[in-house]
């Protein structure tokens, strides 16, 4: 599997850095790290050196470790060079060239007549790949300082008009690599039926559906209040009321207090395997 992780070297792209790096442990996968142009938001950054010490502050890898100690653990990570291209059209090179599987970035929070204006790198993003998006304000299931997991319930909110199965078996792959136990919450909001899915079982993970009425947006974000991660699917923009205030999932996303997990209809069917 392949992961990219954009970094501006932002707090909120440190704590992205860190959920990026777990996971890719968690999956045995191979993580590029694309990282902004030189002079831009330098911050101290020494290269692939920032893994190790990471690994090495959560007991990982021994203090002073060799590049050699990160492949041991079954990690690939390469840095790549943003360069002058715009950041979107860098992450579409990487994504297309590199074959990635998930993308892993920061969100900034940016709503009506700011993100009109400036729009957003990660909504963009997140139309077309599947994005696994940190709101700079939100909570980590990842903790940075020790890499511990604080993951003990995902909200799946369900669109009646699509089939989710494929959806959810990405939030069981993810799962199975990084373990724990907690439980699994399908959302259904308003009078709409959703056809009866075939859940996976997963040891130490239950399933609950719960069943609300009123906005959409304002009750996943209700539901999201004790959630650690969110997964949605987005069809990116189909209308114009989504080009000028964002689609649900971009509107979720301006009020998250969880990690969100965007996956766009159009890849869904593409294998996490």
């Amino acid at each position: 599997m392949q992961l990219l992780h954009p970094t501006d070297l932002s707090p909120a792209s440190e704590r992205a850095f860190a959920t990026a790096l777990r996971l890719a442990i968690a999956l045995q996968a191979s993580l590029r790290i694309l990282h902004a142009e030189p002079g831009r938001h330098h911050h101290g950054w020494d290269g692939l050196a920032s893994v190790r010490k990471t690994l090495a502050r959560w007991g990982m890898i021994p203090e002073g470790s060799a590049p050699e100690a990160v492949e041991a653990l079954g990690v690939h990570v390469r840095k790549v060079q943003m360069g002058h291209r715009e950041p979107a059209e860098a992450i579409r090179d990487e994504v297309e060239g590199a074959g990635v599987d998930l993308l892993v970035l920061a969100a900034h929070r940016r709503s009506g007549l700011e993100r009109m204006l400036q729009g957003s790198v990660a909504e963009e993003v997140a139309r077309h790949w599947p994005t696994l998006l940190l709101p700079e304000d939100a909570r980590p299931f990842v903790d940075p300082t020790t890499g511990a997991l604080q993951l003990r319930r995902v909200l799946i909110p369900l669109d009646p008009e699509e089939d989710p199965q494929l959806s959810l078996e990405w939030v069981i792959r993810l799962l199975r690599a990084l373990g724990g136990k907690g439980e699994l919450c399908l959302l259904s909001v308003g009078a709409a039926t959703v056809e009866p899915l075939s859940l996976p079982t997963l040891p130490d993970w239950t399933w609950t559906h719960q069943r609300r009425q009123g906005h959409v947006v304002e009750q996943i974000l209700e539901a999201a209040a004790e959630a650690d991660l969110l997964v949605m699917c987005t069809r990116g923009h189909d209308s114009l009321g989504d080009h000028l205030w964002g689609s649900h999932t971009e509107q979720v996303l301006h009020g998250s207090p969880c990690a969100l997990l965007s996956l766009p209809f159009s890849t869904t069917r593409r294998r996490t395997e």
